[in-house]
């Protein structure tokens, strides 16, 4: 990385045998213009550069051309380029149809057009995707693509990064990715695909997939279960004894290649520039599911992320949940889950977000680890959950009960007053005459205790002065009736 700044002079432009030319992580600004047709290397990323995107040489092998400000339509002169491996017009203002000549090139490797103004439906025909045996990367994530996703792509059988998120492709769950030997990473978050997730016939579906974001759709019917028991790649991916490596890693020369994605984790959506090849996320949240969750969930133990929100799922937290020793954010919020939570939570270690929230969870909220560090609001929404950091479970059956029978009064109108007054008087007296005997009966038993008589003094003379405040309340309305 340099500080050059300006434009891209102009004797540059006039080299005839140049051949990589790497100008990233700069200050360039104007038009990228004209480029000598010997470069079959050009990085250009993380500029400010516009314009459209001129005519390349038939040589052209890698294009970087991510973070700019590149507008106009993709050139079909890309169509052309037999020999490119590399393609990255991501982040710029492109715009127009997308280009339905992706079988321009069989060293193809990766294609990312994320973050455009692309529209259209990706080709259909059979023989679009013949040629993309080394195809790794397809990035089309955040434009306006419609349609089905095309049947072509399982031919892909080298593709570790399928990214189709924040689009518009509206049709059934495309269960034929799922015989993809190599696939990691699967987005299909934010579209219009609906239905019931159904598998293939494969024996082992999603082998190697580690990354799978399938929410804010209209899927519906229960969680996949077949998917779930045989999500192999988040069953064994292990960093104890492996350098850190990560997804998609792709250098040639000068130039350098590594795949990011945006995933909704520990409540926000973070970019990740990149991907831990040991990082597991399942992401079902914001659709139409219904059932409970399966205890196979339990299986899937390298899970760094498991949102399971906003749906209708009913039944149990499974204790199962507990084996994902792993795991650092956990959103079962907006479900009708019931019963109380599991103590197993409490081996979470690595837990750092949790929301439970909005559901009909009850009894004690289990204590131990990583789940005393949660507030309140990870638990909101379930009257029947109590303890830290929620009321103790005593106090909170109390001001339950409590604010149960008080609640209809405060709605009764004014003919109504008076019976309302009166109730409030007996009882203050009811009350007095109950603290009474409940304190002679255990200053018998502990011996008349200091502490206690002060307490119960104390009490006893809180509810004189109430009731001697609603009685002076009551007069006055009476007198002011009469006067009246």
């Amino acid at each position: 990385m340099n500080s050059l700044g300006g434009e891209i002079p102009h004797w540059l432009r006039e080299m005839p045998y140049l051949i990589m030319l790497n100008l990233s992580s700069n200050h360039l600004v104007g038009d990228l213009g004209n480029v000598p047709q010997s470069v079959s290397i050009l990085d250009i990323r993380s500029n400010m550069l516009g314009g459209r995107i001129p005519d390349f040489g038939k040589g052209m092998m890698y294009f970087q051309a991510s973070n700019n400000q590149l507008s106009g339509e993709i050139p079909s002169s890309f169509c052309n380029m037999t020999f490119l491996r590399l393609l990255d017009l991501s982040n710029n203002s492109l715009h127009g149809r997308f280009p339905t000549c992706l079988h321009f090139s069989s060293e193809l490797i990766v294609l990312n057009l994320r973050s455009n103004q692309l529209h259209g439906v990706l080709p259909s025909d059979p023989s679009d995707f013949s040629y993309c045996l080394d195809l790794n990367v397809l990035d089309l994530n955040d434009n306006r693509l419609e349609g089905p996703i095309p049947q072509s792509l399982a031919r892909c059988q080298s593709m570790e990064v399928l990214d189709l998120g924040n689009n518009m492709f509206n049709h059934s769950f495309p269960y034929w990715l799922d015989s993809l030997p190599e696939l990691q990473l699967l987005v299909l978050r934010n579209n219009n695909f609906h239905g019931v997730i159904t598998a293939s016939e494969a024996k082992y579906p999603f082998p190697k997939l580690q990354i799978a974001d399938f929410s804010e759709n209209n899927f519906r019917g229960p969680l996949p279960r077949r998917y779930i028991e045989d999500f192999k790649g988040m069953q064994h991916a292990d960093d104890s004894f492996h350098p850190l490596q990560y997804m998609i890693q792709t250098g040639i020369g000068i130039t350098y290649y590594r795949d990011s994605t945006v995933l909704n984790y520990k409540g926000s959506n973070l970019h990740y520039q990149k991907i831990l090849t040991t990082f597991a996320f399942l992401d079902l949240s914001c659709n139409r599911f219904d059932g409970e969750i399966p205890e196979s969930i339990g299986n899937l133990i390298s899970l760094k992320g498991l949102n399971l929100s906003h749906k209708n799922l009913t039944g149990p937290i499974p204790s199962s949940v507990g084996n994902l020793t792993g795991l650092e954010s956990l959103d079962l919020s907006s479900n009708l889950l019931s019963g109380d939570i599991p103590q197993q939570l409490s081996n979470l270690s690595f837990l750092s977000w949790l929301n439970v929230s909005e559901n009909h969870l009850v009894g004690r909220i289990p204590r131990g680890k990583q789940l005393d560090m949660f507030q309140n609001n990870s638990y909101l929404g379930n009257p029947g959950l109590c303890g830290f950091p929620l009321p103790d479970c005593g106090e909170h059956s109390a001001s339950t009960s409590s604010s149960t029978s008080s609640a209809p009064s405060m709605q009764d109108g004014h003919k109504d007053t008076e019976l309302f007054e009166w109730e409030a008087v007996l009882m203050g007296y009811g009350t007095g005459i109950f603290f009474g005997f409940v304190g002679g009966y255990y200053l018998y038993l502990l011996g008349k205790p200091v502490w206690l008589m002060r307490l119960i003094y104390k009490a006893e003379f809180m509810l004189m002065e109430q009731r001697k405040k609603r009685a002076r309340r009551y007069q006055r309305k009476k007198s002011t009736a009469r006067n009246g």
